[in-house]
């Protein structure tokens, strides 16, 4: 399923066996195929700041389109963004380990949503796997609707409505209301290091060989128009991710939105 950072399922696959690994199973995911093909949200548009290789001047480039944060397990799609497998640089270590604590609002999701439900904290005795989607979807339904009621969805310090572009622009949430979290730097090691991968990091986990995609430049566009997520490899726009991470961290842009207060809860009469 697709979640975003309040823990609200945006999106969920029906069943399939067992046996698909997840780089079956997004093939038959519609929002995750949908963003792929630029059929869904490709009006929504964003801008990551890049460092001009020639003037050396930062400058805003403008972006349509809506990209999700996965692990390694996934297709090397440029609307799937993993963290960076084995980082090179302090950069790259320090945007993969941000978007490793922003994918645990799925896994987060799964506790939540087991802790709730009693049927589904084993194994579903049922047979055939059109009664079991009707548990399943149910289950997503009611948790919606319990996180409006609680009144999980409210008070938010964000300016922008739209619910999917928690996902787009980088604006990682954290419902703990714990705030920013350590990033501290390594005994040794400066900001622009390089660094070799630490073996026994998570970086390793689930780890694939689509990070040898091309980075090439994507054919010239218009200066004037945007550039399309979707049209890019994977390397090419997770490259302009790490960049734009980095130079919003050093003027310190980056931090986790909070809650502004815990609100009225609805009343029930």
């Amino acid at each position: 399923m697709t979640v975003n950072h309040r823990r609200r399922i945006l999106c969920s696959t029906r069943g399939h066996p067992g046996r698909w690994n997840d780089k079956t199973l997004v093939q038959f995911d519609h929002l995750s195929t949908d963003l792929r093909d630029g059929k869904k949200y490709s009006d929504i548009g964003f801008e990551l700041l890049q460092r001009d290789p020639v003037t050396d001047n930062i400058k805003a480039v403008r972006y349509t389109g809506v990209w999700l944060i996965v692990d390694n397990g996934y297709l090397s799609w440029s609307t799937l963004v993993p963290p960076v497998t084995n980082p090179s640089t302090w950069q790259e270590f320090r945007f993969s380990k941000w978007i490793e604590s922003i994918r645990k609002d799925v896994e987060c999701t799964f506790g939540i949503l087991k802790c709730r439900f009693a049927v589904l904290k084993r194994g579903i005795t049922l047979h055939g796997i059109e009664a079991t989607d009707k548990i399943w979807l149910t289950c997503c339904a009611l948790h919606n609707f319990l996180l409006e009621e609680d009144g999980l969805e409210m008070n938010w310090d964000s300016s922008d409505p739209e619910e999917v572009l928690d996902m787009v622009q980088g604006q990682e949430k954290d419902v703990s209301g714990m705030g920013r979290g350590n990033d501290g730097t390594p005994v040794g090691m400066g900001n622009d290091e390089s660094i070799e991968a630490d073996p026994c990091s998570t970086f390793n986990e689930g780890a694939t060989n689509d990070d040898n995609d091309s980075n090439t430049e994507p054919p010239n566009e218009s200066p004037s128009s945007p550039i399309k997520v979707w049209k890019l490899t994977r390397a090419q726009f997770r490259d302009r991710l790490v960049e734009n991470f980095h130079i919003r961290w050093t003027r310190n842009e980056v931090a986790w939105p909070r809650r502004t207060g815990l609100g009225d809860k609805p009343n029930i009469e």
